[in-house]
C-alpha cells in the first residue's frame, strides 16, 4: 500500500471505508481497476492472476469491485444452463471462439476474436442476438434464469484482501445495457426498438424482472459497498434512451441495495456529462469512472459541479494518458486533482475506466508520490 510514517495512517480497509461513508480519509485512495488485460500483461515476478493480487503489485489501494455473489446467472455457468434445458458449446477455431447456446425454442451463436494489439482483449464479432428471428431464444435465456445466493464467493474475497482493501459486490447492467454491451451490440438494438418495439419491450420487462429479483440478493450479500456494472455514457446511450430506460431500473437498484445498507456506486465512463444530472437523479451514492477528456468529456470539477459535494467521484485519469504520459507528467496531474479535491471528502483518483494494458509501473509509483506529498488530508 501507499507508504507513510503518518501515526494516523489508516489501513487500506479504514481509508476506503471511510471514503464510501462520506468522511475524510487519511489522504486520497488511488484504486485502479484491474482487469485480466492488465494482470496477464504484468511481470512474472508479480505473480498476479487476480485484481488483488495486482494492486498489491503496483503498491495501490484494494478495491475489488468485481466480486460475484450469486450464482444461476451467468450464460458460461453450464451447470444452472444445463438444469433449464439448455446445451453450451465452446469452440476455437482460427482464433475465434464461438459459443453456442442451444434453447428448445432456437439456438443463439456468438463469436469472439482477441487481439494482442489490445493487450489481449476479447471481441464480441457477432452477438447472441443478431435480428429478430433470435429474440425468442433469447428471451427463454432470461425466463431460464433463477439466480441463487452464493455469498461464500463473497467472503473469500473479503479474507483475501483483509485489512489492505474493500472487496466490492457486482451488479450487471440495466437491461438495456446488457444488450447494447454484450448480447445485441448498439446498431441491432437500435433496429429492433424501432421496427420491434412491442415485442422489444415486452423482453425488457422480463429482463427488469429478472435482474430485480437478483438485485436483492445482491443486496444481501456480506460486503458494504455494490458496484453497477453498467458503462453508461453517450457514446453507447443518448440522453433520452438513458432517461427512459436505465434511469428507472437503476433508481430501483438504488432503492433495493440502500434498503440493506449498501453504499451504490455506478460504473459509469466515458461521456457522461449529458446525463450527469439523470444519474443524479437514480439516487446513486456516487459514479466510479468519472473520465476527463480526450477518452471522456466529464472532468471531476464539472461532475463536482452537476453532482453536488455529496456524490462519491472516483477517478479523473484519462486512461490513454496514463499508458502514454512520463512520470513527471502522471505526477503533476495527480498534484492537481489533490490540491482542487482538498479537503478531501468524496473522491478518489484511477485512470477511468480501468488500468490499460502494459501501463508502466512507474507512472503507479509517481500516483504515489503525488499522494504522499499533496494528498494527505490528515
Amino acid at each position: 500500500m501507499l507508504s507513510s510514517t503518518d501515526k494516523e495512517q489508516m489501513t487500506g480497509r479504514e481509508r476506503l471505508l471511510a471514503l464510501f461513508r462520506g468522511q475524510i480519509p487519511d489522504r486520497m485512495p488511488f484504486v485502479p481497476m484491474m482487469t485480466s488485460y492488465f494482470w496477464e500483461n504484468l511481470p512474472e515476478t508479480c505473480h498476479a492472476s487476480n485484481a488483488v493480487d495486482a494492486c498489491r503489485c503496483v503498491g495501490s489501494d484494494i478495491l475489488d469491485w468485481h466480486v460475484s455473489s450469486y450464482a444461476g446467472w451467468d450464460w458460461s455457468d453450464e451447470s444452472w444452463l444445463a438444469d433449464a434445458g439448455i446445451q453450451r458449446s465452446e469452440h476455437v477455431d482460427d482464433g475465434i471462439t464461438t459459443i453456442e447456446l442451444a434453447t428448445p425454442v432456437g439456438t443463439l451463436v456468438e463469436r469472439r476474436s482477441e487481439t494482442d494489439e489490445a493487450g489481449g482483449t476479447s471481441f464480441i464479432r457477432d452477438h447472441l442476438i443478431q435480428g429478430p428471428e433470435d429474440l425468442g431464444a433469447y428471451r427463454y435465456l432470461w425466463q431460464a434464469r433463477n439466480p441463487i445466493p452464493e455469498y461464500e464467493t463473497t467472503l473469500r474475497t473479503v479474507d483475501s484482501v483483509g485489512d489492505d482493501g474493500l472487496a466490492a459486490v457486482r451488479m450487471p447492467p440495466t437491461p438495456i445495457m446488457t444488450l447494447i454491451m454484450r448480447d445485441s451490440g448498439l446498431d441491432t438494438i437500435c433496429y429492433l426498438l424501432a421496427d420491434h418495439a412491442d415485442e422489444m419491450h415486452q423482453l425488457l420487462d422480463l429482463m427488469t424482472e429478472r435482474s430485480l429479483a437478483l438485485c436483492e440478493i445482491v443486496a444481501r450479500s456480506p460486503a458494504e459497498v455494490a458496484f453497477i456494472a453498467e458503462n453508461s455514457g453517450t457514446r453507447l446511450v443518448s440522453p433520452h434512451q438513458f432517461a427512459r430506460y436505465c434511469q428507472p431500473v437503476l433508481a430501483e437498484y438504488a432503492r433495493i441495495l440502500h434498503a440493506q445498507s449498501k453504499v451504490v456506486m455506478l460504473h459509469a465512463c466515458g461521456h457522461l456529462a449529458k446525463i450527469l444530472e439523470a444519474i443524479a437523479e437514480t439516487g446513486v451514492d456516487g459514479i466510479e469512472s468519472v473520465t476527463p477528456p480526450p477518452t471522456g468529456n466529464t472532468p471531476l470539477p464539472l461532475a463536482r459541479e452537476i453532482l453536488g459535494p455529496d456524490k462519491i467521484l472516483i477517478g479523473g485519469i484519462d486512461p490513454s494518458l496514463f499508458v502514454s504520459a512520463s512520470p513527471a507528467e502522471i505526477e503533476s496531474l495527480v498534484k492537481d486533482i489533490a490540491i482542487w479535491a482538498r479537503p478531501g471528502r468524496n473522491i478518489a483518483v484511477m485512470p477511468a475506466d480501468s488500468c490499460p494494458a502494459k501501463a508502466p509501473l512507474a507512472n503507479f509509483a509517481a500516483v504515489e508520490d503525488a499522494i504522499e506529498r499533496f494528498g494527505r488530508w490528515t
